[in-house]
């Protein structure tokens, strides 16, 4: 069996086309980790581009059979082809309990070693694998062992979702396990060690045992060691395309007149752009192979699956998803991916749902040593439409806890019918219902105020433009609602900062302690007054009703009476808030703060009418020929719905401009 004839088992390098296997040539890659004289390696990346196939190369190379290889690069190559007893292990298994995957971890050893007819007794998988190592070591001779672990973190991601502190459980258990291999190194037992998967988790976690691998992730030498170069495609898929192309027409999916290089550029355009130095970029080989097999342009790779550690991420941090941007983050971030403190972009990137625009390097200083070095920057993007075309949407249906795309889809109706109705109360429901369940834990500001409104909008299948230039200025938001219909938005948003000042928080929740824990504020109070009245203050307080009469929460509500005479208004104020901040969770507190209207703000009649003038200036600027160009229609032609959007945080206040006349809406 040669290498073109390993089984297709669901992996990118490979398919079947017209009958005969298919397989990117990455052994050159392969060649340079062997002759280099690191020994342990490595790998994230995204599931589904080839890292099994990878792994599988690589123990077929260890079977020492250079026949195998003929036809690829690595078999007319100097590499010896020297027979090499090898560990491969696999962790696509689930690990609901800690005791699982220690079970599957041995279980996994001691196939290896009824196999090669070793028996070894060890108390834990760590001692297990050091002993496996050192025992085939010394069968062959003192022949050095390769090691091969695919999907390392599978225990670890599948659990994030379900149960995070069995997740971190069996994190710590994979450190200990790949920290066994490290007396083994040092040894000379080991010749080669690579450890794939998607994430980071098991890694930051493995810094304190096992920090001997060479990550190879971001290495510019190895991005394209899995998925299609721009190369290979052309080499691989140059005869596929001109079959695909007529097949596309005859289905009228693509236009009579258009070629090759049109057709070329539409693949580039959906699977194209993942890489993982801003450099040499890479096709989705899962995509890619399922586009040739179907002709057909979808969301291969996409509905392939969706990982499950990023269900419970894209909860916690919603803001980061739907509105990535180009922020900046160093290598070390990017490598980072400590269970406890998560960064969603950089998950996403590993994941495959972000990937790098660009990497920059400026001066920064290490607080530890308190020197200066060089230090790599990257900054993300959305990698091709096939990501696109799900990104939002489908992260908005997760954050939203919506039961279905279906729900989605039919806010994204009901909103559109109150767009074209004018009606601003549904409007401003459907707007508002979003913020609240984005922003409640958020301190949403201004910069992404407008984003988060376009990722509303676009997650509800809305066509959006953003900050559009005309003669006359910007537009902030132009929605397509039909061929001659826009709707113009205009956004103005007051940070929560200004919303209340510190000592109007504290009168707010002192009135709020007040109304809702009369016994407990009674009590506290009664302890000030006495703290600060001396005890012949306090006896005429309660002389009237004798203290052997009176209940202690009579005598409470007595001496909270004094205190609101006998305090002023910033010593209760004090006790009132200590009570309300033992009493009310943080997310109570939020709540009260967001939805509170400071007195120093303007009334909600001058905001509608600065609404209704923002919305009023909307609808004349789109009639200006400046813009003709953004909406792509002459102005007479122009059917447009001023709206303005004011926020801060939640609740949202939605206003439109005049109406147009039916005669004009009927032509849409």
């Amino acid at each position: 069996m040669t290498i073109k004839e390993l089984p297709l088992g669901g992996q990118n390098f490979q398919t079947i086309i017209d009958g005969n296997y298919l397989y990117a040539d990455k052994t050159t890659y392969i060649y340079d980790l062997l002759k280099n004289s690191k020994q342990n390696y490595f790998l994230s990346r995204p599931r589904r581009f080839g890292k099994t196939l990878l792994i599988s190369v690589l123990r077929e190379l260890f079977s020492g059979q250079r026949e195998r290889f003929q036809g690829l690069w690595i078999g007319q190559s100097d590499y010896a082809f020297p027979k090499v007893p090898v560990i491969h292990l696999t962790f696509n298994w689930d690990a609901y309990s800690p005791d699982i995957a220690r079970e599957n971890l041995i279980s996994n050893l001691s196939s290896i070693a009824e196999q090669e007819d070793l028996k070894i007794d060890a108390p834990s998988p760590a001692k297990y694998f050091g002993a496996l190592i050192k025992a085939l070591y010394l069968k062959y001779n003192q022949t050095q062992v390769a090691i091969l672990v695919d999907e390392y973190d599978a225990p670890v991601t599948r659990m994030m979702g379900k149960n995070k502190a069995i997740a971190l459980e069996n994190a710590a258990i994979l450190r200990d396990f790949f920290a066994a291999p490290k007396d083994s190194l040092d040894l000379n037992y080991i010749r080669f060690m690579l450890v794939t998967g998607i994430t980071r988790y098991g890694m930051a976690s493995m810094d304190t045992g096992p920090n001997y691998f060479n990550d190879i992730s971001l290495d510019p030498k190895y991005a394209g060691i899995c998925g299609f170069t721009l190369e290979e495609f052309d080499s691989l898929f140059a005869n596929r395309l001109e079959e695909t192309l007529l097949r596309l027409k005859k289905a009228n999916k693509m236009m009579p007149e258009a070629t090759i290089a049109d057709l070329r550029a539409r693949t580039f355009h959906w699977y194209n752009g993942y890489n993982w130095r801003g450099e040499t970029k890479v096709l989705n080989p899962y995509s890619i192979i399922h586009f040739f097999d179907q002709s057909s342009f979808g969301n291969y790779w996409i509905q392939s699956g969706f990982p499950a550690h990023l269900t419970a991420l894209i909860k916690e941090q919603p803001l980061d998803i739907l509105t990535p941007n180009l922020e900046s983050y160093l290598s070390e971030t990017i490598r980072d991916s400590d269970i406890n403190k998560l960064s969603a972009l950089p998950v996403l990137f590993h994941s495959g749902y972000l990937t790098v625009d660009k990497v920059t390097s400026s001066p920064a200083r290490d607080p530890k040593s308190n020197k200066t070095s060089n230090a790599d920057h990257y900054f993300f993007r959305i990698p091709n439409l096939e990501v696109s075309s799900f990104y939002r949407r489908e992260f908005f249906v997760n954050i939203m806890g919506l039961t279905s795309r279906h729900e989605l889809e039919t806010k994204g109706e009901d909103l559109r019918t109150a767009f074209l109705s004018r009606n601003a109360m549904e409007a401003q429901t459907i707007f508002s219902s979003f913020f609240r369940a984005i922003t409640y834990r958020q301190k949403l500001e201004e910069k992404n105020f407008r984003a988060l409104v376009q990722m509303i909008l676009f997650a509800l299948d809305f066509e959006v433009g953003s900050e559009l230039k005309g003669l006359i200025g910007r537009l902030d938001l132009a929605v397509k609602l039909g061929p001659r219909v826009y709707c113009v938005i205009e956004l103005k948003y007051r940070p929560d900062k200004s919303q209340l000042k510190p000592e109007e928080e504290d009168r707010l929740l002192a009135a709020m302690a007040w109304k809702r824990l009369r016994d407990e504020v009674n009590a506290n109070l009664a302890i000030a007054v006495m703290q600060k009245l001396d005890p012949a203050d306090t006896i005429p307080i309660i002389a009237d009703c004798p203290s052997d009469k009176l209940t202690a929460t009579e005598t409470d509500r007595l001496l909270a009476q004094a205190a609101l005479t006998s305090l002023d208004k910033k010593e209760i104020n004090q006790v009132l808030l200590k009570t309300a901040r033992d009493k009310f969770s943080e997310e109570e507190i939020q709540e009260i703060l967001q939805n509170a209207v400071s007195p120093l703000e303007r009334t909600s009649e001058v905001i509608d009418h600065e609404l209704s003038k923002v919305a009023q200036l909307a609808l004349e600027a789109v009639k200006d020929k400046g813009y003709h160009g953004i909406l792509e229609h002459k102005a007479d032609e122009i059917i447009d719905l001023g709206l303005a959007v004011y926020g801060r945080g939640h609740p949202i206040k939605v206003v439109f401009g005049p109406n147009p006349s039916d005669r004009e809406l009927a032509k849409t």
